[in-house]
């Protein structure tokens, strides 16, 4: 597939193509991390220091090239949906999840082999969003300033609201509005995607804008709805999640479909429930990216260095909302988790040793290089040296024979004039 922005891929910016360049040239991880440390890639973690260090390094090794290409070209859900016969492969190079680490979250929808939506569905997609953004800045009108009573709402505000209610129950058991709805029942609306920060402003009566990330999200879809492609070409991968965790199955589990969605970031939760209204037969799957082997520091490493390789903030094409490697509590494990971590990737797996294999190999290469480059260097001041005493000595010699000139002439001029007297 052409690395190139397409209506398959419709976020495929530079860095990431010189990143997957590399990675086919055979670039060692070391040189890859490198690249991604001077990119546009970690311009949207907040916090640069981390990048300083080798922990990312070390933990970049531990990625198999092939799913690390897979996380770059945005083809996680073709490439790991069937994990029993088309993506048997690749899931044999991905890290086993029974352990501390981070993940990776994507959907696909059945029946289009890992593929997501196309830009017709992605349009229909923004307008419930859209709605129910609107929906939220009424409940946030109604219930900070006081201002709207479901008299006073308008047909269109009426609309917003019953939209919303639907998108909240849609993945609920227990369904919280009646199908049919009186108008007291839109006062009862409590949007359920808002932000828990955001919700607690709310309550506390700040000035905040409620439908805040609601409205980074369609930011970020119609990003994906390039001008002029084919609106029926379904778009190789989803927006992603990146998560961590003490116990990476019980993590990730929080936000696969068919979960009470309380445990994951919100408009993670309001893309999965306007899925179910839309009808369309979404599914979630979860790969392990990193493994931690050393301490809870390493788990936030991890988040941190999974968010910036699969660009899955808000702000950029994903669904994290919040700063990865910030969270805390939930990454507690015993030393138990750690050393099966460290045993699984350093001699259960054979790519992090091959990584690390290739890096010292490259690095070889490139001390003999630059020795070279030194001994060139070396070589260049000698022949420079020589030259300028080469030019010295010219330039003495063209001031002699310009002397002698000058003293031929006085001896010529002379002789002439006597020449004359006679």
């Amino acid at each position: 597939m052409e690395l190139k922005q397409s209506a398959e891929l419709p976020v495929m910016p530079g860095s990431v193509i010189e990143l997957i360049n590399m990675l086919d040239r055979g670039d060692s991880m070391e040189n890859i991390y490198h690249a991604l440390r001077r990119s546009d890639m970690i311009e949207g973690i907040a916090d640069h220091s981390c990048f300083e260090g080798k922990e990312l390094m070390v933990l970049l090794h531990s990625m198999s090239r092939e799913l690390l290409r897979s996380v770059l070209m945005k083809t996680l859900g073709p490439d790991l949906y069937d994990k029993d016969f088309s993506s048997k492969e690749l899931w044999g190079r991905v890290l086993g999840n029974d352990g501390p680490g981070a993940y990776i979250v994507f959907i696909f929808i059945r029946g289009r082999k890992g593929r997501f939506l196309c830009v017709r569905e992605i349009k229909e997609l923004i307008r419930l969003l859209q709605l129910y953004a609107d929906a939220v800045d009424i409940h946030q009108a109604y219930k900070v300033q006081d201002q709207y009573g479901s008299s006073q709402l308008t047909p269109d505000g009426k609309e917003a609201i019953r939209v919303a209610m639907t998108i909240d129950d849609a993945e609920r058991t227990e369904k919280h509005y009646p199908r049919h709805l009186d108008d007291s029942d839109y006062e009862r609306f409590q949007p359920r995607f808002i932000s828990s920060t955001n919700m607690k402003g709310l309550d506390r009566g700040q000035n905040v804008k409620a439908s805040e990330n609601i409205n980074q999200l369609i930011k970020m879809l119609r990003k994906r709805c390039l001008p002029g492609v084919d609106e029926e070409v379904f778009q190789m991968q989803s927006p992603l999640l990146v998560g961590k965790s003490g116990d990476i199955i019980r993590g990730a589990s929080d936000h696969l479909q068919g979960q009470s969605l309380s445990k994951t970031p919100k408009v993670w939760g309001l893309l999965l429930s306007c899925f179910k209204v839309m009808g369309l037969p979404y599914e979630t799957r979860f790969a392990t990216l990193f493994r931690a082997w050393k301490d809870a520091d390493q788990i936030n490493h991890a988040e941190i260095l999974g968010t910036t390789l699969a660009g899955s903030l808000l702000s950029v094409d994903g669904c994290n909302a919040k700063q990865p490697g910030t969270r805390g509590g939930e990454d507690r494990t015993d030393d138990f988790g750690y050393a099966n971590s460290k045993q699984h990737v350093f001699a259960g797996v054979s790519w992090f040793r091959e990584n690390l294999r290739k890096s010292v190999d490259d690095r070889e290469i490139n001390r003999e290089a630059e020795r070279r480059l030194q001994d060139k260097v070396a070589e260049m001041k000698e022949n420079s040296r020589k030259l300028k005493e080469m030019k010295a000595r010219v330039d003495q010699g063209l001031a002699r024979l310009k002397k002698a000139k000058a003293s031929y002439e006085r001896t010529k001029a002379e002789a002439e004039k006597q020449l004359e007297s006679l």
